[in-house]
Formats: structure tokens, sequence, C-alpha cells
């Protein structure tokens, strides 16, 4: 039994990303809201993505709550390994069989590939959820990662309509993914930084 997503899943989930960015070109290009600028004194430059991308995160809480949740695969293996348990463990007078470790050992196995089967189903489109959300956002209020750590913003307007695009995509990623990202730019502009 493969643990991996179906491919029609993942179809769709690319689908509906492919779908948002288009959508969030035009609602970029169409409503420009150039890029936003923050006072860096007082607040912290990478804020409004921490605040988007946590946003993200909240709006679908409730989605991925209830949405393929995984409780009766849980339970499943609970159980499976609770069987497990007992026969390597039978009572004192009986001796383990080696037929029934066998079967209870296939029984784990299979529930945690239902597991593996059943996160991998849920993982799949809640990140594109997350990622039109993202885009969406990015392209409506001008957010891009490399405008926000350039001294002069992007030249052309395809480099910058590129940075809004890939950054709505870090940010529907999520909160953890985003700051390994800010991490790693803030510290090659301080390394390229002389004065720092």
């Amino acid at each position: 039994m493969d643990s991996s997503p179906s491919l029609k899943n993942i179809t769709l989930s690319y689908v509906f990303v492919a779908a948002a960015a288009v959508a969030a070109w035009l609602i970029y290009t169409k409503t420009d809201p150039g890029a936003l600028i923050v006072n860096a004194d007082t607040f912290t430059v990478f804020a409004p993505f921490y605040i988007a991308a946590q946003a993200i995160e909240r709006t679908l809480e409730p989605l991925a709550a209830r949405w393929k949740n995984t409780t009766v695969e849980k339970v499943e293996l609970k159980r499976a390994r609770e069987a497990k348990k007992l026969a390597e463990a039978p009572p004192a007078a009986a001796a383990p069989a080696a037929e029934q470790i066998s079967a209870a050992t296939a029984l784990v196995e299979t529930a945690e590939l239902a597991l593996a089967k059943a996160k991998a189903g849920r993982a799949i489109p809640l990140w594109a959820f997350a990622s039109v959300l993202g885009l969406l956002a990015c392209s409506a209020l001008g957010l891009g990662l490399i405008s926000a750590v350039s001294e002069q913003p992007p030249a052309g307007e395809f480099v910058r309509t590129v940075d809004v695009l890939l950054t709505g995509l870090a940010v529907g990623a999520g909160t953890k993914p985003l700051h390994d990202l800010i991490s790693r730019l803030e510290k090659a502009k301080e390394n390229a930084d002389p004065t720092t």
C-alpha cells in the first residue's frame, strides 16, 4: 500500500495554486499597490510577513481541524500497537506465539501506513489553500521580501511582480519556513554590509 497522496489530489492542488497565482498577478497589476514602506526604527521590516503568515495559519486552523482529520487512523494504530503488546507478552502461563506476533506486527505496519497516507492526503490540499491565501494577500498588499531587504526597490515591474508572487508562496508556507528564510536574508544582509 502506497502512503503518498493521490495524483488527482496533487494535480488539483497545483491547479488551485496556479489559478491563485494568475488571480494574484491580476490583482497586483490592476491595483498597483506599490511597495509597502514601514519605519524600520519603530517596526521591524519583516513584521508584515509574519502577520500575513499568522493570519493565514489561523484562517486555515478550523478547516484543518475538521477536514479529513486522522482520528480514525490514530485510533486504529493505537489498537494495533496494544494488540501487538499483548501478543508479545501474554499471561504468565502462556508462551508468546510466533504467528500471533507476526500478525500483530503486520497490523501495526498497515495502521502506520494508513495514518501516513491520511496525513499526506491532508498536507497537500492544506498547502494549496495556504498558498492561495498567501498569493492573494501579498498581491493585494504589495508585499515583497526582495523589496523589503533591498537598498532600492527592484527596477523592473516584472521583477517586482515575481518578488510579490514568490513572497506569497513563502507566506503561504507558514511562519516556520518564513522565519528560517528571513533569518537567512538578515544574516546575508549583515555579512554584505561593511558597517555591521
